[in-house]
């Protein structure tokens, strides 16, 4: 990790509060939805439809969670009907994770919903912007 930034934390506290804000802002439009799945729950859709099954620690590796976290949630998404377990046919010891086939339309909706606001948030930004901002998040994910 590089060195410690040398800013006020007046601003430490001011990026806290704006990551916070858009945080919420992106988890209310997944909450907003009825019978919506939970903003973890959209992560793993969204790696799982249109791919062919897979393990969960290739799932957990591909959103950059942590294998625990991903089984439980995992569990919550079968017993749901979003995700089915099949035996992992390279390995009779393990199983592979895939959406279920109604799920696509659920996601799609999500993702629409994504889309508006994402929209919302950018509007104005040039593509220059953009595109630091987006460097920006992933060097600050990459710093956690």
């Amino acid at each position: 990790m590089g060195s410690k930034p040398t800013t006020e934390p007046s601003i430490h506290a001011e990026l806290f509060e704006l990551v916070l804000s858009v945080g919420e802002q992106m988890q209310s439009v997944v909450h907003g939805l009825e019978n919506g799945p939970t903003p973890t729950q959209v992560l793993l859709l969204r790696a799982l439809v249109g791919e062919p099954p897979m393990t969960p620690t290739e799932l957990a590796k591909r959103v950059r969670r942590n294998k625990s976290q991903i089984t439980r949630t995992l569990q919550e998404m079968e017993g749901t009907g979003l995700i089915e377990r099949i035996p992992n046919p390279a390995d009779g010891r393990s199983f592979l994770v895939q959406a279920t086939p109604d799920v696509e339309t659920r996601v799609a909706s999500v993702v629409k919903a994504e889309a508006a606001l994402v929209a919302q948030l950018i509007d104005g930004f040039s593509q220059r912007e953009i595109k630091m901002l987006r460097k920006g998040l992933r060097r600050m994910l990459a710093n956690l």
